[in-house]
């Protein structure tokens, strides 16, 4: 008998129940290489907003086409949007313009949010956006 009660003394010694209560283990942190990560404010670029009417509209296919190729031109130094102007946002933009005879327009927007520029409607020239671009940017004066 008393080599079976050494035998299970040994077993429950080895399989970790010394009688004690059971914690878990615990799993050191992992160690990288790679530095941690740096925290620095966020910014905000400028930015074009066009509320537009409608995908089929010929005024607003080639101001989506305009706006294509001055989110390329501008990349990284002013933000393009295009939103229908039927949406929330939208009906919001044409209330806060004053855009009474188009329920359509675009705005230019500095980098701290204000609003620098506006037009009303879809008949404008890609100049017109150009020059509103340059007052989002702060390169020319109102």
């Amino acid at each position: 008998m008393k080599s079976s009660a050494l035998l299970a003394t040994v077993l429950l010694v080895i399989a970790g129940c010394s009688g004690e209560p059971a914690t878990e283990p615990t799993t050191p942190p992992a160690v990288t290489d790679t530095p941690a990560a740096k925290t620095e404010p966020a910014t905000t670029l400028p930015s074009i907003v066009y509320y537009e009417l409608n995908e089929v509209c010929p005024f607003c296919i080639r101001i989506r086409s305009d706006i294509g190729e001055l989110e390329k031109e501008y990349e990284g130094r002013v933000t393009f949007s295009i939103i229908p102007c039927r949406s929330e946002e939208g009906v919001e933009a044409k209330a806060r313009n004053g855009w009474e005879e188009y329920i359509h327009g675009l705005e230019a927007r500095d980098a701290t949010g204000a609003l620098v520029g506006q037009i009303e409607g879809h008949q404008f020239s890609r100049e017109d956006m150009v020059a509103k671009v340059k007052l989002a940017l702060g390169e020319v004066d109102k």
